[in-house]
């Protein structure tokens, strides 16, 4: 009969293991490391966000600077200018009141040129010549030049009529003669001309015919 008991020394058959995996279980520790990164990167984006914030003010103040730049680079630009026109205007001013105050002493000398007779010295009509050239040559480097005027239509921007006389030989409102020169002082009058305008006559009066009884008793 055999024996049911296993012979001492031999091994006994494995038996099948029905042991599962264990879930792993979210501990404590995992969940503070997930709360500390989501608090990590909230903290990023809010220092990103501020970040930007100041950027957007820098660039806001950055604008503003060169807004009152150029502001500021214009009104300099205007100052220049007015400044420009003032010494400018300042400047023919003082032009213009040199100019009034020469032109009657040339006016003198153009007179005693006009006058002087056969009989006058040649070394003094020469010394008035010589300072009348001196005078009108200091006035165009002032700017200050005579204008023609004889020949010329009557403007009165130009020309002060002091006189009319009748010229039928020239067309009507011809200066005919100038009295005393006028002057430009950079392009514009400083002194009007006198002047003698012509004046085309009135055509005569046709004379009364004889009746047919004129000298019958």
């Amino acid at each position: 009969m055999p024996d049911d008991h296993p012979t001492p020394g031999t091994p006994e058959p494995e038996t099948e293991s029905c042991e599962q995996p264990e879930e792993e279980v979210p501990t404590e520790e995992h969940e503070a490391t997930a709360g500390e990164t989501q608090v990590s990167e909230l903290a990023t984006v809010e220092v990103l966000a501020q970040e930007i914030e100041d950027l957007r003010a820098r660039a806001a103040e950055r604008d503003d600077f060169l807004d009152r730049l150029q502001r500021l680079k214009a009104d300099f630009a205007n100052y220049q200018r007015r400044q420009e026109r003032e010494r400018e205007r300042t400047t023919e001013e003082t032009r213009r009141a040199f100019a009034l105050r020469v032109l009657p002493v040339v006016d003198d000398l153009e007179l005693a040129l006009h006058a002087q007779g056969s009989e006058a010295a040649p070394s003094l009509s020469k010394a008035v010549e010589m300072i009348h050239s001196k005078l009108l040559a200091a006035l165009r480097e002032e700017g200050v030049t005579p204008f023609e005027a004889l020949g010329k239509p009557y403007d009165p921007a130009y020309h002060e009529a002091v006189a009319q006389v009748d010229r039928a030989d020239v067309p009507d409102r011809t200066v005919v003669e100038v009295a005393r020169r006028g002057y430009l002082l950079a392009g514009r009058v400083l002194r009007a001309a006198r002047v003698v305008v012509a004046r085309t006559p009135a055509p005569p009066k046709p004379s009364a015919q004889p009746g047919p009884d004129a000298g019958t008793a």
